[in-house]
């Protein structure tokens, strides 16, 4: 593989090289028979390798998967092959556990980004994969496909572009006046906080989860105070693990979320009288999450994003056992303290305090000495996070997708252009694809989507299929 821009025509080209990029070029390339020429594919990712996006770009041991390791595989139809991977490959981490332990254990992240980058490195076309360390900043279209614009001014064409573009951190919802704010994903950053610092972590989902977990490994003794609008912490995984296979529980459900939740609940409270715990309820429904959104009219997406989605999050977006007990007892001892309410505007009188409007319309203070951002990824495509993003709604070739969440995408993952006609060759995946799916950016999802294009790509290759 070279990282040299050696060419600037090429079949296809990824914009993004963390975990979906890494899947589509692995999915890509071992799609491809002994009898294809060898393709020109190339991978426009500014890190330094591939398959180290945001998250698994850590190398921290506390930075640790939110799904067991058994069904992690990159590959749906070997779905022991990340296991079989940590088994060859060892993590320092997980150096107690061997065999079927390994199954349903919560692997460092960094393993998983070795995982996925070892794979790729095994395809026997991999030389063949041109690594473009740059940005994609425009896309356009040419006679006989699309043009990419890197942040150097450089031109590359393909005929066929996929964007991999992973997630982007949402901006704070107001100024923090005078005090220092830290994404959470900054892990250089946290590092050089003052470990008497007073902490306040804006959000309270799996950002917050990280970097909470980074400070407390750091030896942090300063309070750190959570503020979200919920004031709601991601749930544990249970401790038991539900039987496979998972039988069938999104039939007969209801087409509105209030229906919907009583039901879950009902079903929840059933398996808790027979001795199960309330988790597999919705591992039940894992298989099912773009079946159950999409069943879902617009109006009852829309009702689900105002009221339900925070206590959704929390239930299906869970964390592991073991972290979830160090938040407890850094909560117990008084150290982490969780608020629900709404940021407002500094006034300016003290630099060292952020106002808020608790959930009973009392306005507090809150001692702080920097802020970190853990309000989570931004979905909202018509607030493009980035150059390419505002390239493809000013070019018109993507518009958000229902509710504003992602880019508007058809059942084969292609992006639906201003007129609402699929741009074939244009394919999108993961996190973009959220308004549609819903369901699109755990790796169940992420690898069949990978997978599916890979697989179009090929086809359209003489030869290959």
């Amino acid at each position: 593989m070279s990282t040299l821009k050696m060419s600037s025509e090429y079949e296809r080209i990824v914009i993004g090289g963390g975990a979906a990029g890494a899947l589509v070029a692995l999915h890509y390339l071992s799609s491809c028979s002994a009898a294809c020429h060898e393709p020109r594919i190339a991978v426009v990712e500014p890190r330094a390798s591939l398959a180290q996006g945001a998250a698994y770009s850590t190398d921290r041991e506390e930075h640790r998967l939110n799904v067991p390791a058994g069904r992690m595989s990159a590959f749906a139809d070997r779905p022991h092959d990340f296991v079989d991977y940590l088994i060859a490959n060892p993590d320092p981490a997980l150096a107690d556990l061997r065999g079927h332990d390994l199954d349903h254990a919560y692997a460092p992240r960094r393993a998983y980004g070795a995982y996925l980058l070892a794979r790729l490195r095994e395809q026997p076309l991999f030389a063949a994969l041109q690594h473009v360390r740059d940005e994609a900043v425009a896309l356009g279209r040419s006679d006989d496909g699309f043009v990419v614009t890197l942040l150097d001014g450089t031109s590359l064409r393909a005929a066929q572009v996929v964007l991999a573009i992973g997630n982007a951190p949402r901006a704070l919802p107001i100024d923090a006046g005078e005090l220092p704010v830290v994404e959470s994903w900054d892990y250089p950053q946290l590092d050089r906080m003052s470990p008497d610092a007073r902490i306040t972590v804006i959000g309270s989902g799996l950002s917050m989860v990280d970097s909470v977990m980074t400070r407390l490994r750091a030896g942090h003794r300063g309070p750190i105070t959570v503020l979200s609008r919920h004031g709601l912490l991601p749930l544990p995984h249970a401790a038991e693990h539900l039987p496979s296979p998972l039988p069938s529980a999104a039939e007969n459900l209801p087409s509105t979320v209030l229906g919907l939740w009583r039901t879950l609940r009902r079903r929840a409270l059933q398996g808790i009288a027979q001795g199960e715990p309330w988790q597999w309820t919705f591992e039940r429904l894992r298989p099912y999450g773009q079946q159950l959104w999409q069943s879902l009219s617009a109006g009852e997406q829309s009702r689900f994003l105002r009221h339900a989605v925070r206590y959704w999050d929390i239930h299906r977006h869970r964390i592991a056992p073991e972290i979830a007990a160090e938040l407890q007892a850094m909560m117990q001892a008084g150290q982490l303290h969780v608020l629900a309410g709404r940021l407002l505007p500094s006034t300016g009188t003290d630099a060292a305090t952020l106002r808020f409007r608790a959930r009973d319309g009392a306005e507090q203070n809150v001692p702080t000495d920097l802020v970190i951002n853990a309000t989570g990824v931004e979905t909202r495509f018509e607030r493009p996070s980035s150059p390419l993003l505002a390239s493809l709604l000013a070019n018109g070739l993507a518009v958000p997708g229902p509710h504003g969440l992602g880019i508007l995408t058809d059942g084969l993952g292609r992006a639906l252009d201003a007129q609402g006609a699929p741009l074939a060759g244009l394919q999108v995946l993961g996190s973009s694809r959220i308004g549609t799916l819903w369901e699109t950016i755990a790796m169940p999802e992420l690898r069949v989507q990978a997978r599916d294009c890979g697989q179009i790509e090929a086809a359209a290759r003489t030869g290959c299929g």
